[in-house]
This record gives structure tokens, sequence and C-alpha cells, in this order.
């Protein structure tokens, strides 16, 4: 693909201020204009770039004034909206890309890879979406299920990864012991269930509102013994009633999960 790769680099951690440094595959490849066709994106024209980069200083000052310690902010946080006001401006630094073929030509800024970033996060959240379809899930139909929980609870699991991880199982375990329970009526009492859970932790106006997203088959794979190939058992829609029952189950287990710890 890439017939001239080469990286310009200023104002980057270990390097001078205003000091350009450039890596070339072939010599002027930086400084070659690019085809009139080429139009690069902007982020620091964005409002919500504008909005963090005119008020990202005063967040952060006035989270130190209110920490009992004078820190603020974790460091994490901090680093994190710094990555993202750099993340796609081309004078922080650049990859030039040609295709050998066509001989078109493109500017690849550096990213920032920060979960705040949105085309950082939609990148990686189409990396993994090509993966699991491309190498992971079977072709079979699917059904989303969504679980959210009461604030006090959302804000417990939102501190503790270990719970959100035992609360997410007992989850899942529900949905697949009621898809099992209903591919014995039918006749199959070895069947394996399959989905693939995400966590999300913020709400579409960026509040912690911690939910998780799972994409379950709709149906089973019937085990009938290592000599024979697995057959996909599609199932009923659930019903109104099976959904609240699930409801129901779930937030009891769980209930009686963060009870055993104290909480």
């Amino acid at each position: 693909m890439a017939d001239d790769l080469q990286g310009f680099a200023s104002t980057r951690r270990g390097i001078e201020p205003g000091r350009a440094f450039f890596f070339e595959r072939h010599v002027g490849a930086v400084s070659a204009p690019l085809r009139l066709a080429y139009r690069p994106r902007h982020p620091e024209k964005s409002v919500l770039h504008r909005v963090v980069r005119e008020n990202l200083e005063t967040m952060l000052a006035e989270a130190r004034e209110r920490s009992e310690h004078g820190f603020g902010y974790p460091r994490f946080v901090e680093k994190a909206f710094r990555g993202y006001i750099e993340c796609g401006c081309l004078p922080r630094g650049f990859v030039r890309l040609k295709c050998r073929n066509c001989g078109f030509e493109r500017l690849l800024a550096f990213s920032c890879k920060s979960r705040i970033c949105p085309s950082c996060h939609a990148r990686r959240m189409h990396d993994v979406a090509y993966h699991l379809v491309d190498h992971v899930l079977p072709r079979v139909p699917y059904r989303q299920w969504v679980v959210t929980f009461p604030r006090r609870i959302r804000f417990l699991l939102a501190r503790d990864r270990e719970l959100l991880g035992r609360v997410l199982g007992l989850y899942v375990r529900t949905l697949f012991a009621w898809q099992r329970r209903a591919a014995r009526r039918d006749g199959y009492p070895r069947v394996l269930p399959g989905a693939v859970s995400f966590v999300q932790n913020f709400g579409s106006a960026l509040n912690l509102n911690l939910h998780i997203h799972s994409l379950f088959m709709d149906g089973v794979f019937v085990d009938e013994g290592p000599e024979r190939e697995l057959v996909f058992l599609e199932q009923l829609a659930p019903s109104q009633e099976e959904v609240e029952a699930l409801c129901l189950s779930v937030a009891r287990r769980v209930t009686a999960l963060i009870e055993s710890k104290g909480e």
C-alpha cells in the first residue's frame, strides 16, 4: 500500500518545542505538495474540540480546589484530555502515505487512542466489530439485550471492576439458563448458547451511566456428541412476560451478591 512512508513530529514529548523532526523513506517526501483532491480533516474546528481546548485548564484548576488533597482529577484523566486536544492535529505529528497503484496520498495525523476521543473510540469499535464478524461470530441470527442498574448500584459497579465482572457473569448465565430451558422443552437436553458483551460507562449526555450491551445468539447450537456436527436451533423471541421474569431474576441475584459483600 505505502510507497512513501514518513513522519513529521514537533512539540512532542522529548522533542524541543518548535523544532521539527523528519523521518523520510525518500528525500523530500514530507515537503512535496499533495494532490489537489486531498482534503484532510480538521478536528480542531469541531465544537467539542473547542469546548475542551478552551475550558480544560479551568476544569482542572477547579477540581484541584475542590479536592481535599489538592491533586484534583486522577492523572490519567488529565492525560486523556490533553491527548485529545492534540489528536488528529497535523502540526503535532503525522505520517504521509502514498498508494503505489493509483498515486493517492494522505497525511495520517498521530492519534491519542483515548476513550474520550470520538474518532479513536469509533475506530476501536470498528476494529472490534470487524474482528467479531470476520473471525468470531457464527452466521446465525442475533438479538441485542441491554441491562442497566439503579443509580446506587451503577456507581458501585463503576468503582469496583471485580464486582462488575461478577454481575456481568450472573446476568449472562441467567439468560443462558433461560435458553437451555427452552431447548429442553423442545427435546434438546445438550445445547451451547453464546454471547458477547460490552460494558458502556456513560450515557448520551456523557454522564456516568454504567450499563451492558450484549449480543446473544437468537438460539443455541445442539450438541449431539463429538462425532456429530453442531446444528443451530433458532428459538422464538421472548415474550413480555419472559423479559420481565428474566429482569426480576437478574435483579434478585445482583442484589444478593451485593448484600453478601456488605454493600
